[in-house]
């Protein structure tokens, strides 16, 4: 996440940057427009057409476009963030999930180990069931007269 705080930086310090040009840009042609009318002779109309006004242009045209890259070196920022919450929450869920798999793993385990007992005292039980009919016979005689 440190890497994308260092690119945050990195945006912000261009977004500076093209403010003060938008700045300086918009100081030049406020210029242009306050000594338009005093300077008004060929020489300055050839400046303009081949000069001043393609570079008025050409200036729009570059600051909408870092404008537009601005836009979306931004949202790209937002999107590595969120992939990054994404995946300290996908990190977690793994951490939980590796948790409940041991336990499941010990249950398991655990159930196998009293199904074992479970079968060796079934196994006792039934070896001692011919002892308990052999002493409920026995009883019964001695009842009956």
């Amino acid at each position: 996440m440190e890497d994308i705080r260092w690119f945050e930086n990195v945006v912000k310090n261009s977004s500076d940057s093209l403010w003060r040009m938008g700045q300086i840009s918009r100081v030049l042609q406020d210029y242009r427009k306050d000594i338009q009318y005093q300077w008004d002779d060929n020489a300055s109309k050839e400046l303009n057409l081949r000069y001043l006004n393609p570079h008025e242009d050409e200036d729009r045209k570059m600051m909408n476009l870092f404008q537009l890259h601005e836009e979306i070196l931004k949202q790209l920022i937002h999107c590595i963030s969120q992939i990054h919450e994404k995946f300290l929450e996908l990190n977690q869920l793994w951490s939980d999930l590796e948790r409940i798999k041991i336990k499941i793993r010990d249950e398991i385990k655990n159930a196998y180990a009293n199904y074992d007992l479970y079968k060796e005292n079934y196994s006792k039980s039934e070896n001692l069931l011919p002892v308990i009919d052999d002493l409920i016979e026995k009883a019964n005689s001695a009842i009956r007269p």
